[in-house]
């Protein structure tokens, strides 16, 4: 599929722009997430929204993707437990430096009522 340019809708601008080393970069990291993903299915669920974006880092891309999804309770019902605690090694501390949660300031701005939501103008 990949090989003779045929891919998926939702990845062909991101893959249209890719030279030849960056689509083997692209190939190395989409084997690699596919071998620890549970389900193929959620993988290419989370690059729909992962390449929307530019990627320089694909397997860093869907980590955070994973850490930002509500719809899973248990990270080990998408991925393996094991690849779960390599990815945390590799990557916790980037995610923490680039994604600053500040407890404190978070507390201060109080639970987010959606029913307020229904007033706004546009």
């Amino acid at each position: 599929m990949h090989i003779n340019r045929t891919v998926p809708n939702w990845m062909i601008k991101y893959y249209s722009e890719l030279d030849d080393v960056d689509m083997w970069v692209y190939f190395e990291s989409y084997n690699t997430l596919r071998l620890i993903c549970l389900s193929e299915a959620y993988l290419h669920d989370a690059l729909k929204f992962v390449l929307k974006n530019c990627s320089n880092d694909l397997i860093y891309d869907f980590y955070v993707f994973l850490m930002f999804d509500e719809s899973i309770g248990n990270l080990g019902s998408v991925i393996s437990s094991d690849a779960i605690n390599r990815l945390n090694d590799k990557y916790d501390t980037k995610f923490e430096a680039e994604f600053d949660f500040d407890n404190e300031r978070l507390e201060q701005l109080g639970d987010f009522d959606i029913g307020l939501m229904d007033n706004l103008p546009f």
